[in-house]
C-alpha cells in the first residue's frame, strides 16, 4: 500500500470522527468537503481499499483496511469508550 500523505490521513480520520461520533455505519461527504481537493483525495483512498462510496457518492464507508489505519494512527478515534472505572 502506498504511503499515505497527511491530507489523506486528515479524510480518514474526520470520517472515522464521525462514524464514532453518531454510532452510524457511513459518512456524509458534508463532514469531509471542507478539507481541500477532498473529492480527489477520496477518490485516492477508495483505489487503495481504505474507504468506499455509498449511495450515488452522497456518502462513504471505512473498509476494514481504513479502520486499521484508523487504529494505528488515531486510536482516541478507534477506541471504544468505555466509561469511569468502578473500583
Amino acid at each position: 500500500m502506498q504511503e499515505l500523505t497527511k491530507a489523506h490521513d486528515e479524510v480518514l480520520a474526520r470520517a472515522a470522527a464521525w462514524i464514532k461520533g453518531r454510532r452510524k455505519k457511513y459518512c456524509p461527504i458534508t463532514a469531509i468537503s471542507d478539507v481541500g481537493h477532498w473529492r480527489k483525495l477520496a477518490k485516492e483512498l477508495e483505489s487503495t481499499g481504505l474507504i468506499y462510496w455509498y449511495k450515488a457518492g452522497e456518502t462513504i464507508g471505512l473498509t476494514g483496511d481504513g479502520w486499521r489505519v484508523i487504529a494505528d494512527k488515531h486510536p482516541e478515534i478507534a477506541g471504544r469508550h468505555r466509561g469511569p472505572i468502578k473500583l
